[in-house]
């Protein structure tokens, strides 16, 4: 029998639950917010889209490194659009589940810490993204691999800061933010990653329905060309579309799900098991 006071092991599928169901009753009890931020995502990412279009071969004659230089500098207006399109949705999941607070409308934008919540999101997708940018650089599949590895890991040490913030709480400095986020992980890492893997894999998989259909209809045109029509539609940009109009909704499972296991490693601070010393030598 175990002993009552012993922690318990965290369950991701426990946790993966509440996220989806706090990130459902978030929408429903904020509606709007999510709503306003589609729109606005959606329309972020089209004329993103068209940004990017228009640019056409300009790079082409331009060195690898300083192309690539040029491209990761030009997305920086883009982590900050998007980091401050997000924070919102973001930051109103966290007080709903921690705080059980809900933002009527836009009323969250008074809240001081959305600002310091987009800074820090811009801050630590701007790292990702560097790190991205490294490590997919050349032809080598196992670096590419070690790239994934410490996205993935940068991204789940990092994602109990974002709870803290969103609910005020104080900081001494900079540092020390980065240090109660980390201590707060500590004990968390599986849990953290195959909870975000569970919780956005079934919004991923709509998101990619459309390209899906298009190859399908595409390989069946290609082995029949009289009994399948070609594909009228662009599957790619129906993709996009659907990504960003769930963006916020993502956003809200991953805030929501943050959260929960936050409040969990409050309640139950990691500990460092304890080695047995040998007794002294007399």
């Amino acid at each position: 029998m175990s002993d009552p006071g012993e922690k318990p092991r965290p369950d991701w599928a426990r946790f993966v639950r509440l996220a989806w169901t706090s990130a459902f009753s978030a929408l429903g009890r904020m509606p709007l917010l999510f709503l306003s931020s589609a729109v606005l995502y959606v329309a972020f990412g089209i004329a993103d889209h068209w940004f990017w279009s228009s640019l056409g071969s300009i790079f082409d004659g331009l060195p690898a490194v300083f192309r690539s230089v040029a491209i990761l500098l030009m997305a920086l207006p883009e982590l900050v659009i998007d980091a401050w399109l997000l924070a919102p949705v973001a930051v109103a999941v966290h007080r709903f589940v921690i705080l059980e607070e809900t933002s009527r409308g836009f009323s969250i934008l008074r809240q001081t810490c959305v600002r310091s919540f987009a800074i820090w999101t811009f801050c630590v997708q701007l790292v990702l993204l560097i790190v991205g940018f490294i490590t997919q650089r050349g032809d080598s599949g196992f670096f590419h691999f070690l790239g994934y590895v410490a996205l993935i890991i940068l991204f789940a040490r990092t994602l109990l800061i974002f709870p803290a913030i969103a609910i005020d709480v104080p900081s001494a400095s900079v540092a020390d933010r980065i240090e109660a986020g980390l201590s707060s992980s500590r004990g968390l890492f599986w849990s953290t990653v195959i909870g975000l893997v569970m919780a956005v894999l079934p919004l991923m998989l709509t998101e990619i329905a459309p390209a899906l259909g298009e190859a399908l209809i595409d390989s069946l045109h290609a082995m029949n060309p009289d009994w399948v029509a070609a594909p009228q539609f662009d599957g790619g940009f129906l993709t996009a579309i659907l990504d960003d109009f769930l963006h916020p909704l993502i956003t809200g499972v991953i805030a929501a799900l943050a959260s929960w296991l936050y409040l969990w490693a409050q309640e139950y601070p990691f500990q460092a098991a304890v080695v047995p010393q040998p007794p002294p030598q007399i």
